[in-house]
C-alpha cells in the first residue's frame, strides 16, 4: 500500500520497507511540501527570514525588518526596496521593452490621486547622477543657458 498524507490504520495492516522507501523518495524529490504544501494562489509566510538564492549562499532576498526588501547578489546589497515611509502611497514601475524599444521607470500612484510624482536619484557622497557616463549635475540649468544667434 502507498502512504498517503493523511493515512487511517486498520487492524491487520502492515507497514512495509517498500512503503517507507517511497515516502522518504517523496520527501527527498519533493521535501518543500512537508514546510509548505504550496498550490496556484497560496503563498510562503518566510517570517523574516532570507532565501538563499545560490550554491555558495551569498546571494539571497531577505525581508529581516518589516517592509525593507534586501537583494544581495555575491555579497553585496544590490538592491534595496524601502517601504517603510509613513503613509507610503508613491513608488516606481519598471516596464521591459521590446526589440528597439527602451525598458521604463515610471512613477506611479497606488492611491490614484498623485497625477505628478517626481522621480528623485539621490546619489551617495559626492557621486553624481550620469547617463552614458556623462555627470548630469548641471541638467537644471542647462535649458536655461542655451542662447541663439543670428541675425
Amino acid at each position: 500500500m502507498s502512504i498517503s498524507r493523511i493515512i487511517s490504520w486498520n487492524e491487520g495492516d502492515t507497514l512495509t520497507a517498500v512503503d517507507l522507501n517511497a515516502e522518504f523518495n517523496n520527501i527527498i524529490t519533493a521535501g518543500i511540501n512537508l514546510v509548505s504544501p504550496l498550490s496556484a494562489g497560496q503563498s510562503m509566510d518566510l517570517n523574516g527570514l532570507s532565501l538563499t538564492l545560490d550554491d555558495d549562499g551569498d546571494s539571497t532576498i531577505a525581508m529581516a525588518t518589516d517592509d525593507l526588501l534586501k537583494l544581495v547578489v555575491g555579497g553585496v546589497l544590490l538592491w534595496q526596496w524601502d517601504g517603510t515611509t509613513a503613509s507610503s502611497i508613491n513608488g516606481l514601475t519598471f516596464g521591459s521593452g521590446a526589440t528597439t524599444v527602451a525598458p521604463t521607470i515610471t512613477a506611479r500612484s497606488t492611491s490614484g490621486g498623485e497625477t505628478n510624482i517626481d522621480i528623485n536619484l539621490v546619489p551617495l557622497g559626492t557621486g553624481q547622477v550620469q547617463q552614458g557616463g556623462v555627470d548630469l549635475t548641471n541638467v537644471g540649468t542647462l535649458h536655461h543657458s542655451i542662447q541663439f544667434y543670428g541675425s
